[in-house]
């Protein structure tokens, strides 16, 4: 308080230098801004007051160092007008981004601003019209900025993020590129014709569960108008769906029937995922490759594991990914921010907007879609015995569930150091935090029932890991066993999920302790020092938790693919292929190269047909470059220079084929196969170049 007092002496004092007012000003918008008022109030526990005093001053402090400070004077500006959303304060809020309209110069990333600043105004005048108007225009836009991630956002990105989900598109990803007319994973029951019926067009024959409105019917209706297969009413191919008695669905969550004849086909569900399961697999039975036809054939499927994901930052296609992958669960860990994480930061209209319309897609779905608090359980250490930190959690947590959203709470391994009230309070934290995530599930559950939370507890892998912590490992989960609800999914994790195998042992101690099933949240399963080349077998998704029977569908409640999406997507298709149906991910007779087979299967649903064979060259060839571990150098390449150069030299010729072959899927799906070739390779060759030329010379 009498920090602010003397500041604001100093910029009324005619005599103070604009120099110093400068500094002192900067100096008040930095100690009044949103991250400061978080801070205060949620980490340092101060008195209201004081909350009060930063926003009474942060506009104050934003106009007055735009008109001391005109380098800054639009930045400062475009803050201010963030602030005035953040209260509410439409008219201000406008008015301010009318006069930005016309101001010059101006760069991309400051245009940008403003233009989601319109966005957000009509949000909060609940134009939804504009703002998708608006959005459009925004999307379109080529500026010039970074790209968006967990730690920076970008007005362009979240524009098209919006869209994507308010307006989605079932076709962005063009999947599935090819699965050679045969259902993606390979089901647990099925019988292929060699035969095929040519399909201009179909009628559809709906049962009483399912309307022609469903969103599922929307996804079907727009994925056959890409291929050129139209519905109509008196075709002769009958598409029955959840219309027949026959097939019946095998009696197991999320399984289907689906048969096709020459007349027809018909798509039985055992429930609302088992239905949509069924339309997926009727629309892989397509052939595009000569004319459009369909695969005659009968299945019987469902999965084996009943939660099947991937845990990412933000990807506004993962929705049809999922889809062609049947996986129905994703977790974003920045919540509603989508982009750059920062607890400080206030949750815009747009972004509010977007989880929104994302939640309610895929709940219309049966998907689930996990919020992460990331931003505001492990930014700072909050005290978690605070009522205020247990307002602002459950502000989110209710926010989210209005929508049919659900949400991931972690600690995971920023749980320590735990802030001191917290301390001073319970005094070991196996005290508070099942007790605490409880009492925010319930309270969310008693107006939301469908309401689901995942939790992930500290770092603690068991019972052989070594990894340290201020407090006990065992007490710690004991308690989460005794105080957890029954109905939160708890998260086993830590380093030996870092990729590697989990034995009976295991499995039993972690689930004596928490007191249910885990769910695997499996990191780092890149196989070129935790990158991926994208042709990688991957017989490990099933070595390292088959050990003993009953793993995938009887001992874990689930499991999630901790990843980089979607540029490493094909390492989830394969761990969806696993998980479905392990019985069939690897053929008894894959001796020699085992997993190959799931590979290719992979890789042609997200790349095409002949991808598998183009980069099998490149693959072959970076995988040998992996003795020099992310391109260090050492003097014994001097020595197989030539052997190395040549590999490049294959790698190079047919990483360029594959980009001209599909050029769309290596740029979204590019892993990091690319780079080892232009980056971890000649990290190797050019000292070794250099290395060989010296020693010739001194041959010489």
């Amino acid at each position: 308080i009498t920090w602010f007092e003397t500041a604001h002496k100093i910029l009324d004092n005619p005599d103070a230098s604009t120099e110093i007012k400068i500094e002192v000003v900067e100096m008040m918008v930095d100690k009044s801004d949103f991250g400061s008022q978080y801070y205060i109030w949620i980490h340092d526990l101060r008195p209201k007051e004081e909350l009060d005093l930063l926003k009474k001053n942060y506009p104050i402090a934003l106009k007055a160092a735009a008109e001391i400070n005109p380098a800054k004077a639009l930045d400062h500006l475009i803050m201010l007008s963030k602030v005035y959303v953040e209260q509410g304060d439409i008219q201000k809020a406008e008015s301010l981004l009318n006069e930005l309209n016309s101001v010059e110069p101006v760069t991309d990333a400051q245009k940008a601003q403003i233009e989601q600043g319109h966005i957000q105004v009509a949000i909060l005048k609940n134009d939804m019209p504009k703002a998708v108007q608006l959005c459009r225009e925004l999307a379109s836009r080529p500026y010039n900025l970074p790209y968006a991630h967990r730690h920076r956002s970008n007005p362009v990105e979240e524009a098209q993020y919006f869209l994507s989900v308010y307006e989605p598109d079932f076709n962005e990803l063009n999947l599935p590129v090819y699965t050679d007319a045969k259902a993606f994973p390979v089901p647990q029951k099925v019988s292929y014709s060699d035969k095929f019926v040519p399909l201009a067009s179909f009628s559809l024959e709906l049962g009483k569960n399912i309307k022609s409105d469903d969103i599922r019917i929307k996804l079907l209706k727009e994925k056959f108008s890409v291929f050129g297969i139209k519905i109509e009413d008196k075709a002769p191919f009958i598409v029955k769906i959840n219309a027949s008695e026959e097939p019946k669905a095998p009696d197991k969550p999320q399984g289907y029937a689906l048969s096709v004849t020459e007349n027809g086909a018909i798509i039985n569900g055992h429930d609302p995922l088992g239905t949509l399961w069924g339309i997926i697999s009727f629309i892989q039975l397509i052939d595009r490759t000569e004319g459009v036809k369909i695969r005659i054939a009968e299945i019987e499927d469902y999965p084996l594991t009943g939660i099947r994901g991937f845990y990412q930052a933000a990807w506004r296609n993962a929705l049809e990914f999922m889809l062609f992958a049947k996986l129905n669960v994703v977790c974003s860990q920045n919540g509603p921010q989508i982009y750059n994480h920062n607890p400080a930061n206030p949750i815009t209209p747009l972004q509010r907007a977007t989880a929104k319309a994302q939640s309610e897609l895929f709940n219309a779905f049966g998907l689930r879609h996990y919020y992460g608090l990331f931003p505001w359980t492990q930014f700072y250490p909050v005290p978690i015995s605070s009522e205020r930190t247990f307002d602002l959690h459950i502000e989110l947590c209710r926010e989210i569930a209005e929508h049919g959203g659900h949400v991931y709470y972690p600690y995971d391994d920023r749980r320590f150091p735990a802030h001191p009230e917290d301390i001073r309070v319970h005094g070991t934290m196996a005290n508070i935090d099942a007790k605490y995530v409880t009492r925010l599930f319930r309270t969310v559950r008693e107006e939301h029932p469908d309401f689901q939370m995942i939790f992930c507890p500290p770092f603690y892998w068991g019972p052989d890991g070594q990894v340290r912590y201020p407090e006990p490992r065992e007490p710690y989960l004991r308690s989460v066993g005794e105080f957890l609800d029954p109905a939160i999914d708890v998260v086993w994790t830590g380093p030996y999920v870092k990729g590697t195998y989990k034995g009976k042992k295991q499995v039993e101690w972690i689930t004596e302790l928490i007191k249910r099933p885990p769910m695997i949240f499996q990191n780092a399963t890149g196989r070129h020092h935790l990158l991926v080349y994208i042709n990688d077998r991957r017989p490990e998704w099933l070595d390292w938790h088959d050990g003993h029977p009953g793993f995938f569908d009887e001992e874990i409640s689930g499991f999630m693919h901790n990843t980089h999406m979607p540029s490493d997507a094909v390492t989830s298709l394969m761990m969806a292929d696993c998980t479905w149906n392990t019985n069939t991910f690897i053929s008894a007779t894959e001796v020699d190269n085992r997993g190959e087979a799931a590979t290719r299967r992979s890789v042609a649903l997200l790349y095409g047909k002949d991808m598998f064979e183009i980069l099998e060259p490149a693959w072959e060839a970076m995988s040998y470059f992996d003795k020099y571990k992310y391109g260090e150098y050492r003097p014994e390449a001097v020595n197989e220079l030539a052997d190395l150069e040549n590999k490049w030299e294959v790698a190079k010729e047919a990483w360029e084929k594959a980009k001209a072959y599909n050029p769309f899927a290596i740029k979204v799906f590019h892993a990091s196969l690319e780079r080892a070739i232009y980056d971890f390779a000649l990290r190797v060759l050019r000292p070794a170049r250099a290395a060989a030329a010296e020693k010739n010379k001194n041959q010489n």
